[in-house]
């Protein structure tokens, strides 16, 4: 199921894509209401090695679930050491 996550309401930035992922499975995650020249990164692994980021470019990203175990991370769109949008995903068990 696809759900936007709005971090910042004053603007509508939001970062659109599932919230619940499985393992060994590959998402695509767009940044919505924003265009910068920021990156992606993964933050907040509940254990290293989760997930990892396959593409990316200004406004979208596709990342790669690859650990067959369940665990949350958050991925998030960070400008001028700043985080424009979060959005915590949580993997589930097969």
């Amino acid at each position: 199921a696809q759900k936007k996550d709005i971090i910042e309401e004053k603007n509508g930035v939001y970062i659109y894509g599932a919230e619940n992922v499985y393992p060994y499975e590959v998402h695509t995650y767009e940044l919505k209401n924003y265009v910068g020249g920021g990156r992606w990164v993964i933050t907040n692994e509940s254990r290293k090695n989760l997930v990892k980021i396959k593409n990316s470019n200004y406004n979208s990203v596709e990342i790669f679930v690859i650990t067959g175990k369940s665990g949350t991370f958050t991925l998030s769109y960070i400008e001028n050491d700043h985080a424009v949008a979060e959005l915590n995903i949580n993997i589930g068990s097969l």
